[in-house]
């Protein structure tokens, strides 16, 4: 049995740190009082309203007197089950993440829990969110203000689907302008390498976000990161094209096969101003990291098909990325 928050090997579903790290408390019970059937009619009466972007079913939650509370508004954590037409979507994200932090990537605290029914869900500890004060019965919430790049780049009056309308070159050139430098595009070149390595391949404009803090704008960590490759949907390996106008990099248009190689992120990467050898560097430490990406997967909690599949991707982008 692996922990269904470290997924490192444990005695039973949750290590007591792991469960303590999460809910930042001890004695919590993680159980989600409610089946998945019972989710899914309550949940209209409680995403009303709701902020965070993405069409998927969520609700928020608390914790209040040890129990696990679903809640209309002020959650502290986002809870989103896997949908029928995409099995194991909970899992498949809580892995995703899991890799993100052992790569060293900003991530939220994540965890699966579980329905009364036994069925999983994905949670997620909001990073818009934090409370004040020390004493639990006196905390408040307080916002943090969040913009996804459609509202940050004025498209938020647009269609949904402009947000696929876009290229990877305009956000990479926008967050420099932001950013007044280099250092958000560097790090969102790094996000980009690794959404294609694991098949993350809906990357478009309402799943990057930034945070303005007191300490400057900044990248949001890293949120609905999962491997969509699984499933299919999109027809292509990324969710918008290289370069404005749908244009595509030499290399992708070369090869025609619909997979991007080194060169194609070295080319997009030099046409915004990011030094070779930094491009370089920030492929090769993810690459060189697929021995222990694997490993994850295997301790997942994807069914072994899953798995395989997910390897076979993996393995597959990687020497396409060396």
């Amino acid at each position: 049995m692996n922990c269904q928050i470290c997924l490192k090997k444990a005695e039973s579903r949750y290590h007591s740190r792991c469960l303590k790290q999460f809910f930042g408390q001890t004695g919590v019970d993680p159980l989600i009082p409610m089946t998945a059937s019972e989710f899914y009619q309550n949940a209209p009466a409680h995403v009303a309203g709701f902020s965070i972007s993405g069409a998927q079913v969520k609700m928020q939650m608390n914790v209040k007197d040890k129990q696990l509370v679903i809640t209309a508004s002020g959650g502290d954590y986002i809870l989103k089950p896997s949908p029928q037409i995409f099995p194991q979507a909970a899992e498949n994200e809580h892995l995703c993440l899991q890799i993100a932090k052992m790569l060293k990537f900003e991530t939220p605290p994540v965890a699966l829990l579980n329905f009364t029914d036994d069925s999983p869900i994905f949670a997620i500890k909001r990073f818009d969110r934090q409370r004040t004060n020390e004493h639990e019965n006196e905390q408040t919430q307080q916002k943090i203000h969040q913009e996804d790049l459609m509202q940050a780049m004025g498209l938020a009056k647009f269609t949904s689907n402009s947000k696929y309308e876009y290229s990877y070159q305009q956000v990479l050139l926008d967050l420099i302008t932001i950013a007044n430098g280099l250092h958000l595009s560097a790090e969102f070149f790094k996000r980009l390498v690794f959404a294609y390595l694991i098949g993350n391949d809906d990357l478009h404009l309402k799943n990057i976000s930034l945070l303005y803090t007191p300490k400057g704008i900044m990248l949001t960590p890293l949120y609905d990161y999962l491997n969509t490759a699984l499933y299919g949907v999109n027809g292509s390996v990324m969710a918008l094209s290289m370069l404005p106008e749908h244009k595509e990099t030499a290399c992708f248009n070369q090869m025609g096969n619909g997979y991007y190689y080194q060169a194609d992120f070295i080319e997009l990467g030099l046409s915004v101003g990011l030094s070779e050898k930094f491009i370089h560097k920030s492929i090769r430490a993810l690459t060189d990291k697929t021995d222990k990406i694997l490993s994850l997967i295997l301790h997942s909690h994807l069914d072994p098909i899953r798995q395989q599949q997910f390897i076979d991707m993996l393995n597959n982008r990687k020497a396409r990325l060396e």
